[in-house]
């Protein structure tokens, strides 16, 4: 579990906190969002039992420094690089997707998540890019409301 608490929450809210500085209402705008999307991918993929995260006797607490971190960090560095950067949304989100689902693989390969029911690498980058669009969506709505 401190593997998951490091990786998955520490490293990335350090970079998290950087970006506040920044940008402080993309991190309280969209790493909700993007915590909320993640957790519902998990529990759903988890729920049809189509992969597990290490350690396995933790249950959600094993995928929640991840929800919690990682994707919530990694939603809003992708809005930052759209809002503020002026980055190609597509190419953005395809980047982020692809980057987030090479993350994923290392984790496969080193077996701290395991795939089940023909589950496998592709379908995590489509689960991914759904995820990234799903949240470009939010930004988008919350960006209308000049918010």
């Amino acid at each position: 579990m401190f593997f998951n608490i490091i990786i998955g929450f520490i490293l990335p809210w350090i970079l998290g906190f950087r970006l506040y500085k920044r940008a402080p209402k993309i991190i309280l705008f969209i790493a909700p969002i993007s915590s909320v999307i993640a957790h519902i991918i998990n529990e759903l993929a988890v729920h049809y039992r189509f992969w597990k995260v290490k350690p396995f006797g933790y249950g959600d607490f094993s995928r929640l420094p991840f929800d919690i971190g990682l994707y919530a960090v990694l939603g809003s560095l992708a809005i930052y690089l759209i809002h503020y950067q002026r980055i190609n949304e597509y190419l953005v989100v395809l980047f982020f997707a692809f980057l987030t689902t090479i993350g994923e693989l290392i984790m496969v390969l080193i077996k701290r998540v395991d795939y089940f029911k023909g589950w496998n690498i592709y379908l995590t980058f489509f689960s991914y890019l759904i995820a990234y669009i799903l949240v470009y969506i939010y930004y988008q709505k919350i960006r209308n409301q000049k918010l």
